[in-house]
């Protein structure tokens, strides 16, 4: 039997409306507060960019989602189209002429603009069809199931190093980058990178400040990063090219504690990726720090991170996932609803993530499994169509 989710009255107007005011104001609080630190950059991005820079993928689906849910909520709540469709065309526009003008570090670009246009307008249509015709929900459950295990097997592959580009590569011990510290050490070798390993020898400086100060970075004839080292605070930061890179996602840096050590001192610093796992190290004479961490298909936050993300501890790594598998936890809660059979779809889920993860040799945590049931449950019990 298809279940129908029916459209809602009055009562539902208003909250989709006041739901609507809620995500400007979130919307406002997100974009508006000052990032300094990125002023150097932002000198570099012309306005009339549309995909910007190494992240500009992430950056367009990040802008296409921020105005995806006031569209829904405007056209779920039964605001007049011309209204609907001044609010998400003006208010990118707004937002993007404050950033330009007056915020320092924030930048004005058109492929923000029309990223954000366009996620408000497939928003309001989205919103307006369900007010309008009811959907058949039996259809919608197996469409979020089978986007999840697609994110997730996409994930896994597109976070696997790839160590590929136009040769020849070319190497930048102690680089100068403008607006960056100038590392005071040496680097003394940088070993033939290969797609499960990169390692550096170096002459340890110690950090005057806190500011990520590059050390060594290999790049491919077109100027793409390869993999990089560079020192932040008491760290020392890993990047590696992975195939996210090719669509302009985000790239992961991973740190790792530097043990004690004096100036010029030297430390051998490497990567290496075995079965699903990251394992850091750096060696000075006298001390060794090593660690080891997950990645895999539960981890596809990272790819789109609108900050690039570091793992510099397991906790914030782990609360990172958590809060991601939330999140699809309550889209197929939302989905199941009303199907007749939530409780085995939510069954599949857990299933899924269980099965993508023990595929990239990276089982999901009981904290993970338990945060995507919990957004399955919350999505299940708030849902009008349940």
């Amino acid at each position: 039997m298809t279940h129908i989710r029916k459209a809602a009255g009055p009562v539902s107007d208003t909250r989709w409306r006041v739901a609507a005011a809620g995500w400007v104001a979130l919307v406002l609080a997100l974009t508006l507060w000052p990032n300094p630190g990125a002023a150097q950059a932002i000198a570099e991005t012309p306005w009339w960019c549309i995909v910007c820079g190494a992240h500009g993928g992430a950056d367009v689906f990040q802008n296409l989602l921020l105005l995806l849910p006031l569209g829904f909520c405007l056209g779920r709540g039964g605001w007049p189209r011309g209204r609907s469709l001044l609010v998400v065309f003006l208010l990118p526009i707004g937002i993007e002429a404050l950033q330009g003008l007056t915020i320092p570090g924030r930048d004005a670009a058109l492929g923000d603009v029309l990223a954000n246009a366009v996620g408000g307008v497939l928003g309001l249509a989205i919103g307006a069809r369900l007010r309008h015709r009811p959907i058949a929900t039996a259809r919608l459950a197996p469409a979020a199931v089978g986007l999840f295990a697609l994110q997730l097997a996409g994930s896994s592959w597109l976070l696997e190093p790839e160590l590929a580009g136009p040769r020849p590569w070319v190497e930048h011990p102690i680089p100068r980058d403008p607006g960056r510290p100038i590392y005071a050490g040496a680097v003394a070798r940088a070993a033939p990178p290969r797609a499960d390993q990169v390692s550096w020898t170096v002459t340890w400086a110690p950090a005057d400040e806190p500011a990520m100060t590059p050390i060594a970075r290999l790049e491919d004839a077109k100027g793409s990063v390869l993999t990089a080292l560079d020192r932040r605070s008491d760290h020392l930061g890993i990047e590696v090219r992975i195939r996210a890179a090719a669509l302009r996602l985000r790239n992961p840096a991973w740190l790792v504690p530097v043990p004690p050590a004096r100036p010029g001192d030297t430390l051998t610093v490497s990567l290496r990726r075995e079965a699903g796992r990251i394992h850091l190290g750096v060696r000075a004479a006298q001390d060794r720090t090593a660690r080891s961490v997950a990645v895999g298909s539960q981890h596809g936050w990272a790819l789109i991170n609108p900050f690039s993300p570091s793992q510099r501890s397991d906790a914030s790594w782990a609360r990172w996932t958590v809060a991601w598998l939330l999140g699809w936890g309550m889209l197929l809660g939302w989905a199941a609803a009303g199907t007749g059979r939530p409780l085995l779809w939510g069954v599949g889920a857990v299933g899924l993530l269980l099965l993508g993860t023990a595929m990239s040799h990276t089982l999901a945590s009981p904290a993970e499994v338990g945060s995507l049931l919990l957004g399955w449950l919350l999505a299940w019990r708030l849902s009008s169509g349940r």
